[in-house]
Formats: structure tokens, sequence, C-alpha cells
């Protein structure tokens, strides 16, 4: 909700260029060191901003979901550290080599 009261959302395009053409004139008309100047300069942000977001929900409309580019698909491969000592690994070989003599 905007502060100053003023609801931008129902307004339509033309109507917001109208009201920041508006606030535009009415900074250019005053002394910046005027008490209303910010409050001038605030509204003007907020028509700029009602008109920016306007404009992106159109392009974010226009853009079509097949302009989606497929690239492939990724083979990956896990590796896991091994951290046991060298000892450990030697039996582990060893003990594994008569394992499969034995199937």
């Amino acid at each position: 909700m905007n502060p100053f009261g003023d609801d931008y959302s129902a307004l339509t395009i033309d109507e917001l260029l109208d009201k920041n053409k508006e606030f535009t004139q009415k900074l250019y008309a005053i002394s910046a060191s005027s008490p209303i100047y910010d409050q001038l300069v605030n509204m003007r942000d907020m028509v700029q901003l009602e008109y920016n977001e306007r404009m992106h929900i159109q392009m974010m409309k226009g853009k079509r979901g097949s302009e989606i580019i497929e690239i492939g698909t990724i083979a990956s491969k896990t590796y896991e550290t091994d951290y046991r000592d060298d000892a450990t690994k030697f039996l582990d070989s060893v003990a594994n080599s008569y394992k499969d003599k034995n199937e």
C-alpha cells in the first residue's frame, strides 16, 4: 500500500505515463529545498516502479516456453576417497583375491 494514499495499480499504462510526466513537471517547478519535494520524488518513483513492473510482466508473458534449448544429458561419476592406510588396503586386496577364487 502506498503511504501517500494513491493506488497506482488501478491506473492504465497511459495514465501511469501521464502521472509520471505530471510529477516530473511539478518537480521542475518547485525548489529542491521545499518540504514537498521529497514526497513528489517518492510518488514519481512509485509510479515508475508500477510502470516498470507492468512492462516486465508483459515481457515475460511474451516469451514462449518453446525457446528453451535442450542441451543434452550429463553422465556423472562419483569418486569416493579411500582413507584406509596401505596395510589395510593390502589385506583387503589379498582377502578379496582369495574370495574371488572360491566363487
